[in-house]
Parts: C-alpha cells; structure tokens; sequence
C-alpha cells in the first residue's frame, strides 16, 4: 500500500493566546462598487474589476479565515486573522498593499529562555530558546510561530526541551489547513488531519507514541475516497479495502503486520474484475482461477 505517512516538520508551532475575536467591520460596499462571492472569499469590486472595499476569506469548512480592506487592488489597514474555531491568530498591517507588520500575540517565553526570530517584514519565525544544560548548545523551549512570505501564517506548535510537543498546525500558502494534530515529546500522538493544497481532507490517522494506531482513512484530491483500514504499531493490519478516484473499489484485501496476505481482489477503473492473487507473507505467490465477486454499486 502507497499511503503517505504524517510525520514531524522541523519548525512545529504553539496555539496562540485564546483571546476573543475583535468586533466585525461594516460589510457593507462603497459606492459604485459591487459585492463579489466566491465559495472562500467576498469582496467589494469596481466596474473596472478591481478590489475596493472591505473583504474577507474563509476557510473550506465555512468559518472566517481574515478579514479587512481592499483599495485599488491592494490590501490597506489591519487585516485580522482568525482560527477555524473563532480565537484570534493575528493581526497583519498593510499600507497601500505592502506588509509592514504582524501581530502574532506570541505568548511569552517560559522562564530561562530566549525569544529569537521575528515575524514579517524582518523575519519569518519566532520561536524560544534555552540552554539544556550550562555550557550546552542552545535548543527550542516554548512556542514557536512561522509566517510564509506575505504575512499568511505557516506553522504554529511549541517545542519541549528541543523536541516538538502539543498542538500543532500547518497552512497553505494560501491560508488554507495543510495539517493539523499533536505532538508528545518528539512523536506524534492522538488524531492527525491533513489536507489537499484544494481544502479538501485528504488523511485522516491517528497515532499513538509516534506510530499510526487504529483506523485510518484516505481522500483522493477530488474528494472521493481512496483507502480505508486499520493500523497496528504502525503497521497495517487486517481487511483494507482502495478505490479508484472515480469512485469505484481498486483493491481489497487482507494485511498481516504491514505485509499482504491471502487473496486480494481487484478492479479496473471501469469496474472490470481482475484475477485474484495470492499473497503469503507479502510475497505474491499465485493467482485464482475465479473471477473476484463484483460490489454492488461500484
């Protein structure tokens, strides 16, 4: 099986300070301009076509993602940002659609440590730093914030004694979930998702001390669904079943610790039954004589 494993990224990130959303600006669009709504974005238009007025984003599954002021095409004012689940995640300055600051509401580095880094225009990280021992090199230690290019925010989690731990989340450059999930002392643990660069889910797994234990499931870009089985200590265990991107099952059959074993059924992308094959140990080892039986509604 080709399933792409979930694993640490070098700059993890921390939840920011649980502060309220700041009250919403006027929607309403100035004069001579137009509303515009797209299934993730609203924003004022001028019969010339550009942006003029208020605007915002949102994420796929519906909530607010920024919101702020367009003019001439360029984005002016504070800008803010928030979290899928409604707390603010920052503030973005921009003068005549050039980046001049970010408020990331960083929270404060623990005691012992050092603040390094900072966010856009000037830098594009922040994180904490300390001394594992006197005289020792420096390690990460608290929470930590990336930022792509334009402001948009990469990653923010929090680090323990140098390895990554608690909360972690990934975006797009273009502000959309890339993944999302929780780190124990350096190993993943606990539910992890990820998604396409489109917004639609693409892995859903779940962890436990750094390896995939339990069900997992697997998206296709189109948004059909490509895998569905079981893990154990990171190995893949028991009845899997694919499928095509159209829709229509590609493969099923049985794994033994992370190897093939029995008969596995296949289809063609038309919904065609393919021979049966054998497999003993991971090792292909014969194929049936009868056709696999067909699925209703494939």
């Amino acid at each position: 099986m080709n399933t792409r494993r979930l694993t640490a990224f070098g700059l993890c990130v921390v939840c920011l300070a649980c502060t309220q959303a700041p009250a919403p600006e006027s929607n309403a669009c100035p004069p001579g301009t137009r509303s515009r709504r797209t299934r993730l974005e609203r924003w004022c238009e001028t019969p010339t076509g550009l942006k003029d007025g208020p605007g915002e984003t949102f994420y796929e599954t519906g909530e607010k993602r920024t919101a702020g002021n367009w003019k001439d095409n360029k984005r002016i004012g504070t800008w803010h940002y928030w979290r899928t689940s409604g707390q603010v995640l920052q503030e973005v300055i921009w003068r005549a659609g050039t980046l001049q600051d970010v408020h990331p509401q960083l929270p404060m580095c623990p005691v012992g440590t050092e603040r390094r880094g900072s966010p856009p225009p000037h830098g594009q990280a922040q994180w904490c730093q300390k001394r594992r021992h006197r005289g020792t090199d420096w390690v990460n230690h608290g929470p930590f914030l990336s930022w792509h290019d334009d402001g948009e925010p990469q990653a923010e989690g929090s680090y323990l004694d140098g390895e990554p731990d608690g909360e972690f989340t990934m975006w797009y450059p273009d502000g959309s979930l890339k993944v999302r999930g929780r780190y124990d002392r350096g190993k993943e643990d606990g539910l992890f998702l990820s998604w396409h660069d489109n917004g639609r889910l693409f892995i859903r797994a779940i962890f436990a001390h750094g390896k995939e234990e339990g069900p997992l499931t697997s998206w296709w870009v189109e948004g059909t669904i490509s895998a569905e089985g079981t893990f154990r200590v990171g190995l893949e265990q028991g009845s899997w079943t694919f499928w095509h991107p159209n829709g229509k099952r590609s493969a099923e059959g049985s794994y033994e610790a992370g190897k093939k074993t029995g008969w596995w059924h296949t289809w063609t992308a038309d919904g065609n039954a393919e021979p049966m094959e054998l497999y003993e140990n991971g090792v292909h080892v014969g194929n049936g004589i009868e056709a696999p039986p067909t699925h209703s509604g494939d």
